[in-house]
């Protein structure tokens, strides 16, 4: 279908629209639906923390794909937004003016992120998901919107690129995949931000992502008195004869069986070349001996099973104090000090 092109304002949200956006908690009859979280919540978020990207200034690689999805969709609007806990935060926003973030309860693009493909509503005033929404029934005014998901190297979900209307309308095949195509370009915008926390090798956290979220998870556990327990190991066997490093298939199966073994809610990181680290949530310093048990069980069955040269492992624990360790790098210093005398 297409579209006449038109001379469109720029949008703005309204004082109403933007007290419920500022205001911390809104208490009203409403048909409208807020979104739901996807079932795995706690890796997107993790995922999404691993680009240290919200609340950075704008950026031109964001600014330029929003500035052509309106031109080449004819839309007033076109953002990039990243869906984190509580809100959506807008890394690029063409055409829409007077906020850079709302409520998650009221983002279209927390719906966005709940299913793989195109999401389209023709007409907010007839989606009882959104008929009554601050976003439409106050300005800016939102009737159409469009997006595809964007996701992280790992598969999670973590935004939307979207284009929205003042006015109802549908999309051709074309044009959704045009507006395909610009998702998949921000989207390897946001890798590349991903890459530079990853292990390329393991698919880990490497020391950059590690420090960036496990200072997230000391802080926010600190708060909560919630225990962490913070556990190191170093390999040290078997190495390749010709660099003097680890051989990759060790590398491999290690990081593999350490992944498994820590839940959801932990961290875990190849911290260099023989260093692995792993933060554990609500974990007593007495528990740990628990989690260690399985690791040293999986080592000795990776050495009965699949390596031709067995594995060498030395490890150490300690119990995260927010008076001793008053940053990352002095819980890692001093988890690997104590590898030196295991």
């Amino acid at each position: 279908m297409v579209h006449q092109a038109r001379l469109k304002p720029l949008l703005e949200f309204s004082p109403d629209a933007l007290q419920y956006c500022h205001s911390v908690s809104v208490q009203r009859e409403s048909l409208m639906k807020a979104p739901g979280k996807p079932h795995n919540e706690e890796k997107r978020l993790a995922a999404l923390s691993l680009l240290n990207i919200l609340d950075t200034p704008a950026e031109e690689r964001f600014d330029r794909l929003t500035r052509l999805a309106c031109k080449m969709l004819n839309t007033p609007a076109a953002l990039v937004s990243l869906v984190a806990d509580d809100r959506q935060w807008f890394k690029s926003s063409a055409g829409l003016e007077g906020v850079e973030e709302t409520p998650r309860d009221i983002s279209f693009c927390g719906h966005t992120i709940l299913q793989d493909g195109v999401f389209i509503v023709n007409d907010t005033l007839k989606d009882e998901r959104f008929v009554d929404n601050p976003l439409v029934v106050h300005a800016p005014n939102i009737r159409f919107y469009a997006a595809f998901p964007l996701y992280a190297v790992t598969g999670e979900r973590l935004g939307a690129f979207c284009v929205v209307d003042q006015q109802p309308r549908d999309l051709s095949s074309d044009e959704i995949e045009t507006l395909e195509d610009l998702a998949r370009i921000a989207e390897r915008e946001l890798c590349a931000s991903y890459l530079a926390t990853t292990d390329e090798t393991t698919g880990l956290c490497n020391r950059s992502g590690f420090e960036l979220l496990a200072d997230k998870l000391m802080h926010a556990c600190a708060r909560s008195d919630v225990p962490i327990s913070a556990v190191f190991f170093r390999l040290t066997a078997p190495i390749d004869g010709e660099d003097g490093t680890l051989t990759p298939d060790v590398i491999s199966l290690f990081s593999q069986k350490l992944a498994a073994a820590c839940r959801e809610a932990d961290l875990v990181a190849r911290i260099d070349d023989q260093h692995f680290g792993c933060l554990l949530n609500d974990c007593p310093y007495e528990q740990v001996a628990h989690f260690m048990r399985r690791i040293e069980h999986d080592v000795e069955q990776l050495n009965r099973e699949q390596l031709d040269k067995p594995m060498a492992m030395q490890s150490s624990w300690l119990a995260y104090n927010p008076v001793a360790h008053h940053s990352v790098g002095t819980l890692v210093q001093q988890g690997t000090e104590l590898l030196d005398v295991a």
